[in-house]
């Protein structure tokens, strides 16, 4: 369902060098799921910046029991805060008629039944937010604030069949996140009334409020009635000196107006919020996380123990594939690739059956930069499978994956390259002060530091020549500064600067024959193309030229050029494929693209 045009904006985020010792691209959408509701029997109502293809909010449920996740509502704006009435209506907010998130919201009705949405608030400059249902359905609560955080804050009741809204809170100060009583005759919210954040309650008959917790120490917000609506729970910070930021759920005994429950809900900068009580009142779900993500946990009140919810992937069709590395017999292609909302996981290309194949299934780890050994029985790759980034192997159909270099606590190894016979294997070792550069004897198993980063330098992307005698790298001053490709003779230990340029160098590569280096630049450009130069350095030759595209990673056969298009993307879905051309570049083709599978 849409409210209006879908528009699609995945950003995808360069890792640099220095925090992984690769350039990695990923999502920047990490778990950034919200304001979870128990609903209709058995499934869990949220609302998700992480599980679309664009940044905006949208509305979700997952059903426990089967582990479906829906897309309830889409649009090119965001929606937040959903709650729902029975299995009939759900109500949320959005900010679908201001320019700019968090410029202003209303509150909208979508008709499960007829697909259909309404708004109920028509404001042009104000919030409102932190919508629901009475039990009997016939009012909307929810709150109404000149800005998110800022000045007065009111409680609003809106009137189904009168469509009348009325302020019920009618004071200066912030009154927020109301929640009604199972039986509809109570609304609890939170107020800075007296100084602290504290809980009242509202009398729907007689239209009174009274205080219902005192306690200065704390700031207490964010209340919810138990669903037999004996108890109310809230979130309560403590803002004493020294421990301010510590939070707490605490429940409350309506009846003897005693706290019979004390659980403490952050940890290491995250806490839970938007409580929600399960329908059987043992548990509660709520969003654990910081003020930019989170994720779906419970929390059980009696062992008071939380367990992460896993929300898995809904089938998103974004994908974005990079590093192509062609095998011996130059009938495969392998690679790396997102897709969906996943980490990077390896792929194999046949080219003569147009067939694709996925290798690695790691969900938890990065799986990266992909090469095939010289014999090309083995595909070799860096790997976040077990904590720091390693080395790994692999039979060529994915099987008996190994572990062959072991980093240190805070060192990552990548960028694998091997000499033609191979016999000896190049990577790169990144530590919080540099890189080395570590040549391997594949017969003894015996390694030697050939290059070391020194006076602040940043050094990348070392690639091993298939002779075996030199290597290319880039190399930048400093950070920020732009990269040159650089070589270095392994016999006698000199660097030489290949490129000389002002232009920014990336993602050096040999050709298959090791008589040219293939190389990325952006020419004073914003966008960057393929390039490549005689071993040794020289004149430089343009492979590729595309205006709204970056062509970084390649590989260069001898009658044809692999490359992948870099963060850009090539479609309206900000898709990347591997592109795959005549050797001078000339008459590119997607390669990869689902169409073509």
């Amino acid at each position: 369902m849409k409210i209006q045009n879908k528009v699609h904006c995945l950003i995808v985020l360069l890792f640099c060098c220095l925090c992984l010792g690769t350039s990695l691209y990923s999502q920047t959408k990490s778990a950034s799921h919200w304001k979870p509701a128990y609903w209709n029997q058995g499934e869990i109502l949220f609302y998700s910046y992480s599980l679309s293809k664009s940044e905006l909010g949208e509305l979700y449920s997952y059903n426990l029991k089967s582990g479906e996740v829906k897309t309830l509502l889409t649009a090119n704006c965001h929606l937040w805060f959903p709650s729902f009435y029975k299995n009939e209506k759900i109500t949320f907010s959005s900010d679908s008629s201001f320019q700019e998130r968090y410029g202003g919201s209303n509150i909208y009705v979508l008709d499960l039944k007829t697909n259909k949405v309404d708004a109920i608030t028509h404001y042009k400059d104000r919030m409102a937010a932190c919508s629901s249902f009475s039990p009997d359905g016939k009012k909307i609560v929810f709150m109404d604030q000149k800005a998110w955080g800022k000045g007065d804050c009111e409680i609003m009741l809106y009137d189904v069949q009168t469509k009348e809204t009325t302020n019920i809170s009618n004071h200066p100060s912030r009154d927020e996140i109301p929640s009604w009583s199972p039986d509809g005759k109570n609304l609890i919210f939170h107020s800075n009334r007296t100084g602290s954040k504290e809980i009242f309650i509202y009398n729907l008959a007689n239209k009174e409020i009274k205080q219902l917790t005192n306690d200065p120490l704390f700031n207490n917000e964010q209340a919810i009635w138990s669903p037999d609506g004996t108890k109310v729970a809230y979130n309560s910070v403590l803002k004493k000196a020294g421990y301010k930021g510590k939070r707490f759920l605490k429940i409350l005994d309506l009846e003897s107006q005693k706290m019979i429950n004390k659980i403490r809900i952050d940890q290491k900068g995250k806490w839970m919020r938007e409580l929600t009580w399960s329908p059987d009142g043992q548990t509660m779900i709520g969003s654990l996380g910081d003020s930019n993500n989170s994720e779906i946990w419970t929390l059980n009140l009696k062992n008071k123990r939380k367990t992460k919810m896993t929300i898995p992937d809904i089938g998103i069709s974004y994908q974005a594939d990079y590093g192509p590395a062609l095998s011996p017999d130059q009938k495969k292609l392998v690679y790396y690739s997102y897709r969906g909302v996943n980490l990077p996981e390896i792929f194999v290309w046949d080219l003569k059956k147009n067939k694709e194949t996925k290798l690695t299934s790691h969900p938890n780890a990065w799986d990266l930069n992909p090469l095939w050994y010289p014999d090309g029985n083995h595909i070799y790759f860096s790997s976040t499978l077990k904590g720091s980034m390693a080395l790994y192997k692999m039979e060529a159909d994915g099987q008996n994956v190994e572990q062959v270099s072991f980093p240190e606590e805070g060192v990552n190894h990548s960028e694998i390259s091997f000499s033609r016979d191979g016999k000896k294997m190049l990577y790169a070792s990144f530590n919080p002060n540099g890189a080395s550069f570590i040549l391997r004897d594949l017969n003894t198993n015996q390694e030697q530091e050939i290059v070391k980063s020194k006076n602040g330098e940043i050094l990348v992307k070392p690639v091993l020549h298939p002779d075996g005698t030199e290597l290319i790298f880039l190399r930048a001053a400093k950070k920020d500064e732009p990269f040159d490709i650089f070589s270095f003779d392994i016999g006698t230990k000199v660097r030489k600067n290949l490129s000389k340029s002002t232009e920014n160098e990336r993602m050096t590569k040999w050709s298959k024959d090791g008589k040219f280096i293939l190389f990325s630049s952006d020419d004073a450009q914003s966008s960057y193309d393929l390039y490549k130069m005689p071993r040794g350095g020289g004149q430089r030759v343009r492979l590729t030229n595309f205006p709204d595209r970056q062509e970084l990673n390649s590989f260069l056969s001898e009658k044809r050029l692999f490359f992948d298009c870099g963060y850009y993307g090539i479609d309206e879905n900000k898709n990347t494929y591997i592109y795959i051309a005549k050797e001078d570049g000339s008459t590119p083709r997607p390669l990869t693209k689902p169409e073509n599978y």
